[in-house]
């Protein structure tokens, strides 16, 4: 008995020492990268990446989470990535990254399939990365900002990106499965956040600047941050944002409502060659701003700004569809894709002529509106 008890007993107790990661690495041996940025040099045409690092050599309690700046250049991205080495000594850690920063120049230029690619190849990047198009020169200099909620830049822009759609509806959010699975998807071109510098106070800060719009995997245009508005609403993706309209003909607009649901429904039809797009949004909304007298209980002035509220939606919707129809050409609502999901069989008479067929597409848009309240004024 006492020999079986023994080896046991040993055994337990290696159990108990050597337990531990086998790949386990200390915070001193890492850097955590929390944002990227992609340019390319234009003399030599190598990759120029630049990584924010936190900081992990300041008094988090005195000066709270700061970050430094990487810079690395490279012939191809994983050479650029390997190079970064020769200026620090730990292994940059990738598992914490939010953020890749794309310049206007690269996607212009380049495929972004190929990018897209490489860092869904490595088991180091996350899936969820949000991805952004910078407005300035390059790409690094999103990264040198200054961050206002967080002085990590990285984390307040994929913050603001994440949560735009529930508060201003200024732009797309496009994480790296996202864009993926539409370069990978028939009749739907990409669309992401575009971003600039601006200076807030003393300082320059980043801010979300409308929609990157794409065809064939390059950059090609901008919506603006209005426009991204009319975007989301074909999209089904709006969840918040100001609609803002005139309750009189022909003047500024002086009403403001608070969007705070919204569903959309497209459908098409094909009759007799004739190919047509119905898209219907429904769309609840809080009265926060009238310049004008106005009671809450008077249901006909009620029932009036609903419906000067869908003409606006009607206007703003169609008129970025015409623009992105006869301006850019691509089809970022993913109309195509709806009539492939639907009906393969007519995708693929339609899919060989579809640039030209989208371009001329029939769209027509029935918005519906309902006041839930007015946020009246309270009187004693």
């Amino acid at each position: 008995m006492v020999k079986r008890i023994i080896p046991l007993s040993l055994a337990l107790l290696a159990a108990v020492l050597l337990t531990g990661c086998w790949d386990y690495r200390g915070l001193d041996s890492m850097a955590i990268v929390v944002g990227m940025s992609i340019d390319k040099n234009p003399e030599s045409d190598n990759y120029m990446l630049g990584f924010e690092v936190i900081d992990l050599t300041e008094n988090v309690k005195e000066q709270g989470v700061t970050s430094f700046l990487l810079e690395s250049e490279g012939k191809t991205l994983f050479e650029a990535t390997r190079n970064v080495k020769r200026k620090i000594a730990q292994k940059l850690y990738f598992g914490h990254m939010q953020t890749l920063v794309l310049s206007e120049d690269l996607v212009k230029n380049e495929d972004i399939g190929g990018i897209i690619d490489w860092f869904l190849r490595s088991s180091e990047f996350r899936e969820t990365l949000t991805l952004v198009i910078s407005q300035q020169k390059t790409a690094q200099e999103i990264l040198r900002a200054k961050g206002l909620g967080s002085k990590i830049n990285a984390l307040e822009i994929q913050k603001s990106a994440q949560e735009d759609a529930e508060h201003t509806s200024s732009a797309v959010y496009a994480e790296l499965y996202d864009i993926y699975n539409t370069l990978e998807s028939g009749g739907h071109e990409l669309a992401m956040p575009a971003v600039h510098n601006i200076k807030n106070d003393e300082d320059e800060v980043t801010e979300l600047n409308g929609t990157a719009v794409f065809k064939q995997q390059r950059l090609i245009g901008y919506l603006s941050s209005a426009e991204s508005m009319s975007l989301l609403f074909v999209l089904g993706d709006l969840r918040g944002g100001i609609l803002t309209f005139s309750s009189r003909d022909g003047e500024a607009d002086n009403v403001s409502l608070e969007i705070s649901k919204n569903t959309t429904d497209t459908s098409f039809s094909y009759n007799e060659g004739v190919l047509a797009v119905e898209i219907k949004t429904d769309t609840t909304a809080f009265l926060y701003e009238i310049d004008e007298p106005f009671d809450a209980l008077d249901q006909p002035r009620v029932f009036a700004l609903e419906t000067q509220a869908q003409e606006k939606i009607e206007q703003n919707l169609s008129a970025v569809i015409k623009k992105v129809q006869k301006g850019f050409g691509a089809d970022i609502f993913g109309f195509g894709k709806m009539i492939s999901q639907a009906d393969p069989a007519l995708w693929k008479t339609l899919s060989k002529d579809w640039d030209e067929l989208f371009a001329g597409l029939d769209v027509n848009v029935i918005p519906k509106v309902h006041i839930a309240n007015s946020a009246s004024v309270k009187r004693s």
